[in-house]
């Protein structure tokens, strides 16, 4: 039967519960990698993103960067052991890692099985709700978890864990033979594979569970902040090309854009305008901003300005520079730059836009010091199994020897 139940605090797994800890931080450190796309030009790969703004007309791959996330679920099936697929709503598979033979090689194989999967990949996942989870034996008879990716409200897809079986149950292998008679599978082969499929047990599908319940909801929360971005650089990019007649517009997304962005003189680096979002990171206000340079305010020092001003006339434009800045209370944040120069008011100008990746830098460090007690951990349980090993070893030795 399938059940759901609400994300919450992990049961204690041990070193299990200990791992998905340290891949929870490392997670929010990958997603939020994905965003810095947008300042980086979005190159034509992998960085590209489709967004029109529409939600009833974006899906899932236009929103998320599928091979970054697809590299992130390879790490995480290294260190957990756990298959994962993420799958838009109409079934197409965008990732995939970690799943069993019986699955790809047979179930998904044959026509008739591979729509079992289908149905149950899309029916079984209607009407669960972000934060949720659903448990089910899938028309295969294998065990999944579903737990939905809703950007903007929109149900765009579903990320599934499992091809696994209870390790307090066992599989009626009557039931398999018969499956291997009915849909032509090499039964001797088939059987095989499932007695490779992973047994788990309860705790360690809660603890799971509910751990990669809260990764789809950190993804689809970038994702809905990738369409909000996405659609205001779409947006910015129009109204530079038509800035002359569109003065008014283009001061209005300037001013609103989630990035700080100023406008300064060329000759001399003063700056002329500024938006919220400066101003509130920096610390100062308006009036002590206008008509002074980033060097008099002590925002970044003469080299890091000369260096800029130097790209700028070397290539007209700067793309993903990364420099510190300083505000007013002297907290030096680390951002990306980018920058070109426009027509405005009659006269050129520097456009600069900067996202502020200060807390990214942080998480990196925490992620590292997460990631080797992690490895020390992992090295301890192996450590532990060899020894395990090697004591049944050494007993059946004694029991083999006289009395």
């Amino acid at each position: 039967m399938p059940c759901s139940g609400k994300s919450g605090n992990p049961k204690n797994t041990g070193s299990l519960n200990d791992r998905l800890v340290g891949l929870k931080v490392f997670v929010n450190i990958q997603i939020m990698n994905e965003m810095d796309g947008f300042s980086k030009g979005l190159s034509p790969d992998h960085r590209k993103f489709s967004v029109t703004g529409d939600y009833d007309a974006t899906k899932l791959a236009d929103v998320m960067d599928v091979r970054s996330i697809q590299s992130l679920m390879d790490d995480f099936n290294k260190i957990t052991h756990i298959g994962v697929g993420i799958l838009d709503v109409s079934g197409e598979i965008l990732v995939q890692t970690g799943w069993q033979d019986i699955c790809t090689k047979y179930h998904r194989a044959h026509p008739e099985t591979r729509k079992h999967c289908m149905e149950s990949d899309t029916m079984l996942t209607e009407n669960i709700r972000q934060g949720e989870f659903k448990l089910y034996k899938c028309k295969n008879n294998m065990w999944d978890i579903a737990t939905p990716i809703i950007v903007g409200e929109k149900h765009l897809g579903n990320l599934f864990l499992g091809q696994f079986l209870f390790e307090d149950e066992e599989p009626d292998l009557g039931l398999f033979r018969e499956q291997a008679r009915k849909y032509g599978f090499d039964e001797k082969g088939y059987l095989e594979a499932l007695t490779r499929v992973p047994r788990w047990s309860r705790d360690q599908v809660q603890a799971v569970m509910r751990f990669y319940t809260d990764i789809t909801v950190i993804i689809s929360s970038l994702g809905h902040k990738n369409i909000q971005l996405t659609k205001a650089l779409n947006e910015w990019a129009v109204i530079l090309d038509e800035l002359r007649e569109s003065e008014q517009k283009f001061s209005k997304i300037f001013q609103v854009a989630p990035i700080l962005m100023a406008i300064s003189r060329i000759e001399n680096g003063a700056f002329v305008d500024v938006n919220g979002e400066f101003l509130s990171t920096t610390g100062y206000s308006r009036e002590e901003v206008i008509g002074r340079t980033s060097v008099e305010l002590d925002l970044m020092d003469k080299p890091s300005r000369e260096k800029l001003v130097s790209l700028i006339n070397e290539d007209g434009q700067i793309t993903g520079l990364e420099m510190d800045i300083r505000t007013k209370s002297q907290q030096v944040l680390n951002c990306i730059f980018q920058a070109q120069t426009i027509e405005w008011h009659g006269g050129k100008f520097l456009l600069t836009a900067a996202l502020d990746i200060t807390g990214r830098k942080k998480a990196e460090e925490e992620q590292k010091r997460e990631m080797s007690r992690i490895e020390l951990l992992n090295s301890h349980m192996v450590n532990r199994e060899l020894r395990m090993v090697a004591l049944k070893k050494e007993i059946l030795e004694l029991k083999k020897k006289p009395t």
